[in-house]
This record gives structure tokens, sequence and C-alpha cells, in this order.
């Protein structure tokens, strides 16, 4: 049984009605697109913010010298209401099979779904959005610390040097009011 589309545009190949039955099983508005050799997760809902998403983006890249057909085609998409969740580059070509996420991460797309879907009804995905963010800001709070190590054991060191040789005193030369 042939799955019903959300939105107009097919896709470069067919998704597989048995994949997108499984994504519409954990979200009914989620729709998986075929664009080159990646595919395209997305949630369709057709709302007013979408569509001006949508003119923002096709506005920006063609006022550029070569448009990016990708975002064109996002910008088409969003005038539909589809916005993208995750880009998937199947590893033996077949997007039911082990993928490869934008992160790296080796998954399948339904698994991947599934994951996080989890999430976002635990908190709305607060939670893991805290551990990237908290994540990122220790790598930067160590590389700061690691800055201010460095200097105070070079440059901080030699300064400290120079500030106390050089002193300076100030006297009276004998100047009266």
């Amino acid at each position: 049984m042939a799955v019903k589309r959300l939105i107009t545009f097919a896709g470069e190949r067919p998704t597989p009605d048995a994949l997108l039955a499984q994504l519409r099983e954990i979200d009914p508005l989620l729709e998986l697109i075929c664009v080159g050799k990646r595919w395209w997760l997305g949630s369709v809902q057709d709302n007013k913010y979408r569509r001006e998403i949508g003119e923002f983006i096709k506005k920006v890249e063609l006022g550029r010298d070569v448009p990016n057909v990708e975002n064109l085609l996002l910008a088409d998409l969003s005038f539909e209401g589809f916005a993208l969740i995750e880009t998937y580059e199947p590893l033996a070509g077949d997007p039911a099979g082990p993928c490869k996420d934008a992160s790296g991460n080796i998954v399948t797309i339904v698994e991947d779904m599934r994951e996080r879907d989890y999430h976002w009804k635990l908190d709305q995905g607060k939670q893991v959005f805290w551990e990237k963010f908290t994540g990122r800001e220790q790598k930067r709070q160590a590389e700061n610390d690691r800055i201010l190590r460095d200097k105070m054991l070079t440059d901080g060191r030699a300064a400290w040097r120079k500030a106390r040789r050089q002193s300076v005193s100030v006297t009276n030369i004998g100047i009266t009011a």
C-alpha cells in the first residue's frame, strides 16, 4: 500500500513505502526526500513561519552569483511546510539500512528518529540541547584556562620581573608651594 505524500516534491528517487510507514508511526508529519546521494528527513506542517523562512532563503540564494541548488530546493519545500530535521547519506545506497548523519554518526533513519522523538517527548529536547551546549562551554572554558595558564607561565612572569627590576621611586625634589 502506497503511503500518501505530504508534499508535492517526490525527490530524485522514490522513498520506500515501508520506510516511510515506519517513520509515520513515530510521527505522522514526517517526510523523507532523496536529494542527490543524501536523504532529507523533515516534518511537514504548513504555517506562516515556514513560508517566511522559505521566502528568506530564496531571496538570499537568488541574490548570489551562483545560487546553491539545494538551498533553493529547501526554500521551495519550506513553502509547503517542510522543516529539515536531519540529512542522511546511506552507506550502501539503501536508506532503510545504515546511514551516516550530518554529524558523521552511523545510524538507521528510523532508530535515529525514534531516539529524537523519545528525547523530545521526555523534555522537548532540552536535556540533549543542554548536554551539547555545556560540552561546548566546557571546551571553551578549558581553552581559556589553558591560554591564561600559558600566559602566566611565560609573558606574565616576564612582565612581573620587568616591573620588579625597573622600580620607580618618586621623591620630592624640593618643589615648594
